[in-house]
């Protein structure tokens, strides 16, 4: 959407432009074009007046998950609260929607630098998706509000801000059941395959595939979170590989990797099959060597190796049984670089 804005008001090769320059473009063009903002406006998710403060709450908050989104083009920011608004929670996601109560919603005011309030805008309207959210002034802030508040949490009581961003369950409770859930393979019965010899061997590897699922279903909400909910899956490596957090985490993980495993080249392969205009079938795989990797500050081959691992458990259910002894050390490394994010990413926020 960025690029077919920007190839109807500039000639300039964009094709190679991370999502970073193509939003510093657009807001280039739009300081020399008029014109241009008539077409953000329509397809982007924008407040009708940039120039007002925004209201934050949730993930926004200086200190959360996603204030690293904006906190470059943060002139100021200053606590404050509004009245008759109150907070749910929905999918995980943090909502505010107008009700009259007797409570005051706290939040913070922050004013964005004066030449970069149309950047910080966008990106937060390009974080959240507006089928969701609808974008309302209160007491002269800019606030997204939800739409709607169908499908809340009822069961949720108390502070939302206490289960989502840095604090979110899914993180760290997550992250427990992976590193303390004992996999007890005698007490399973296998009645149609009791007298397969490695049965016990491929009940293991479900087992791993398992964790290594919900590990990499955490990875997908951290990016999210810290990025953009509009990102697909197989987005995910783009967008973390930018992000200063995750770099930290891997370059993290990479030093405490033994020598022989920084060096090796790794491999896994597609079950895709192509066949070429020779018709010769090729096998897709994604490979990649972490001491390369690391020198060239190729992050995203390194994330975009264990998203093809997820696919592969994913798509088909495909029990990668030859490479179940490497499958719990790819494990290992997916849940220390997420926790390694969320040390730095809060670490950061004290």
């Amino acid at each position: 959407m960025l690029r077919d804005i920007i190839k109807g008001f500039s000639m300039d090769d964009i094709s190679r432009f991370n999502k970073q320059q193509l939003i510093d473009k657009i807001v280039d063009l739009s300081i020399e074009n008029v014109t241009i903002n008539d077409h953000i406006e329509n397809r982007v998710f924008l407040p009708k007046n940039v120039e007002l403060p925004f209201f934050a709450y949730g993930i926004f908050k200086p200190s959360q998950i996603a204030y690293s989104v904006i906190e470059d083009l943060v002139d100021t920011s200053e606590v404050c609260s509004i009245d008759n608004y109150n907070q749910f929670l929905r999918d995980g996601l943090s909502f505010i929607i107008r009700e009259k109560n007797l409570f005051k919603l706290n939040g913070y005011r922050i004013f964005f630098k004066s030449d970069k309030a149309l950047e910080a805008y966008y990106k937060i309207g390009n974080k959240e998706p507006r089928n969701l959210y609808k974008w309302e002034v209160i007491e002269n802030m800019n606030a997204l509000i939800a739409i709607d508040k169908k499908g809340f949490d009822k069961d949720f009581h108390g502070d939302p801000d206490n289960i989502i961003g840095w604090n979110d369950p899914y993180f760290h409770i997550g992250l427990e059941v992976i590193d303390s859930k004992e996999f007890d393979k005698a007490n399973l019965i296998y009645k149609v395959n009791s007298s397969w010899e490695e049965k016990e061997i491929f009940a293991e590897i479900v087992d791993t595939q398992m964790k290594f699922l919900l590990a990499y279903s955490m990875l997908e909400r951290l990016a999210f979170l810290m990025t953009s909910f509009q990102s697909g899956s197989a987005q995910v490596s783009n967008v973390l590989s930018e992000n200063q957090f995750v770099q930290l985490a891997i370059s993290k993980l990479y030093s405490e990797l033994p020598e022989d495993v920084k060096s090796t080249r790794r491999e896994v392969y597609s079950s895709e099959r192509t066949t070429s205009s020779k018709g010769e079938v090729k096998t897709g795989k994604v490979s990649f060597n972490f001491k390369d990797c690391i020198e060239q500050e190729n992050f995203r081959a390194i994330i975009k190796f264990y998203y093809q691992i997820r696919n592969n458990i994913t798509h088909r259910g495909k029990s990668l049984g030859r490479m179940s002894n490497d499958l719990k050390g790819y494990l290992s490394e997916l849940t220390s670089i997420i926790k390694y994010t969320l040390e730095f990413g809060q670490k950061s926020n004290n």
